[in-house]
């Protein structure tokens, strides 16, 4: 729609504006409407374009949550998400009780600190645990990783695409587990509590460990990690597993428990003592988080570059890490058009295309940044070369005001997911100051770093969103519309926003 009174002003131009009236009411927010006499409070809308344009990975640090698990996504396609992990020993110079012939194996368990679901959780999910092969190079972080003092610890060694060989299944039969019922107590020989997913490993694999010695595998970690290099836990495929399981590595709950009898030294022969020795993950211990995304399985697949060459995609799929991301490009010239206004309000407005199977998985946290042809930074505020008038705050290089930028869903009224972000200064500049103009990039973060700044790289000065992943690896997506230069879906992403212009 022409605006008319900028049509008089401008003469023959044409300007991409939409719905322009006096605001008498908004669901932004009263308190960004002055009262000022003599000022008029307007909206108008601005077309924007966006495309899918690639997918991502991730690197999960030691500490942070993993996931296992299998889905078939109709949107998405299918996701196969396996945890491979080390042991660490009891102790330096490990050793038992008593010498081997007086060690009776009881039972030897795997337990796993369950710290949520994503997906369906009415679902079972059955998990195996195979021993990964020798002979492949499996390092822990803080031998292979980088210490990054931004965030006071070391980087992740491996992406989600490593995927280590585990051909010996240690599990004679697998364990299903049900994710509402995870909750429950569980009540067992010295141990106790809630969340903890428990798979009986087989008897051969106990008696393996009741067998080694302080001399060759127990001495230290690295010894014992020659004997096992480390555990793969994985789900089975099907229709009937459609969730990933969030698990705590470092958590007191996770653990290997070694449960034995036997022979006290000195004793009579009749006398039986029965222990547990808990072999944990500690931070010398190698980890990755192999999640394979096969998206041909997926409606997105005919949105994926290389897709059709046109400007604009009529669905955006944005899916958490390793996910998926999109650029969006407002039209450049209709910005550029317009007078200069006071901004109150510039808010780049997204909304879910909802589908059936959203009922299950839920949208993930989003993030905007700038974009150039070589780098990705915080969008400019009104003025580009101090953050500080950044539309997105910081503080210690970590995001202050997310809920304040946008990014976290919330619900319209008809309950469908609805994103907000708040580029206003940036749009300010661009009005008043004539600031450059760039396209975005949409996606669902993890923990990558960021420029603050164009004009300066990474290793000067970076941000993170947070400072733990924002998305948990493997989880989070959402089917968003794309821009419609058309103006026929109402539903489109759009550019909103509210201005002021004197008399």
């Amino acid at each position: 729609m022409k605006i008319n009174y900028l049509a008089a002003f401008f003469g023959s131009i044409t300007l991409l504006f939409a719905a322009c009236t006096k605001i008498t009411s908004t669901d932004i927010g009263t308190d960004l409407i002055p009262a000022v006499d003599g000022v008029n409070t307007k909206d108008t809308t601005i077309t924007v374009y966006a495309k899918n344009a690639g997918t991502d990975t991730i690197t999960p640090t030691l500490a942070q949550i993993h996931v296992v698990g299998n889905m078939e996504d109709p949107l998405f396609g299918t996701t196969d998400a396996r945890i491979n992990f080390q042991l660490s020993l009891p102790s330096s110079n490990f050793s038992f009780e008593n010498s081997k012939e007086n060690l009776f194996l009881d039972s030897v368990v795997l337990v796993l600190s369950y710290n949520g679901v994503w997906g369906d959780s009415t679902r079972p999910v059955t998990l195996h645990v195979n021993e990964l092969d020798n002979g492949q190079t499996f390092l822990p972080d803080t031998t292979a990783g980088q210490y990054d003092p931004y965030i006071g610890g070391y980087s992740g060694t491996y992406n989600n695409t490593v995927n280590l060989t585990a051909f010996t299944s240690l599990t004679d039969a697998p364990t299903t587990v049900y994710p509402t019922s995870l909750d429950d107590s569980i009540h067992v020989y010295n141990d106790s509590g809630i969340n903890m997913i428990r798979i009986r490993l087989n008897d051969a694999f106990g008696a393996r460990l009741l067998n080694y010695d302080t001399l060759t595998a127990y001495k230290n970690d690295s010894t014992f990690h020659n004997y096992l290099k480390g555990l793969q836990v994985f789900a089975d495929q099907g229709t009937y597993n459609n969730a990933l399981l969030k698990i705590g590595l470092t958590d007191d709950n996770t653990k290997l428990a070694l449960y034995y009898r036997y022979h006290p030294k000195d004793s009579a022969a009749t006398v039986i003592d029965t222990t547990v020795r808990y072999f944990t993950v500690a931070g010398d211990c190698a980890h990755s988080n192999y999640i394979n995304r096969d998206r041909s399985k997926g409606e997105i697949n005919a949105y994926l570059p290389p897709n059709p060459a046109d400007t604009n995609d009529n669905l955006i799929y944005i899916q958490a890490g390793p996910g998926t991301f999109a650029t969006v490009t407002i039209d450049s010239a209709a910005l550029a058009q317009m007078p200069n206004y006071i901004i109150h309000r510039a808010e780049l407005l997204l909304e879910q295309a909802v589908d059936p199977s959203d009922t299950y998985y839920t949208p993930p946290y989003l993030f905007l940044l700038a974009k150039n042809d070589t780098s990705q930074f915080v969008i400019p505020g009104f003025n580009a070369n101090n953050v500080s008038t950044a539309d997105a705050v910081f503080s210690s290089s970590y995001l202050a005001n997310y809920s304040d930028f946008g990014g976290i869903p919330r619900k319209n009224t008809t309950n469908n997911s609805l994103y907000s972000f708040n580029i206003s200064r940036y749009v300010q500049g661009i009005v008043t100051k004539d600031n450059k103009q760039h396209p975005f990039v949409l996606y669902a973060p993890f923990n990558k770093p960021f420029q603050l700044y164009e004009s300066l790289p990474i290793t000067s000065s970076r941000g993170y969103v947070s400072n733990s992943p924002t998305n948990t690896a493997g989880c989070g997506r959402v089917r968003l519309y794309g821009g419609d230069g058309d103006l026929t879906n109402i539903h489109r992403m759009r550019l909103h926003i509210v201005y002021s212009e004197p008399h």
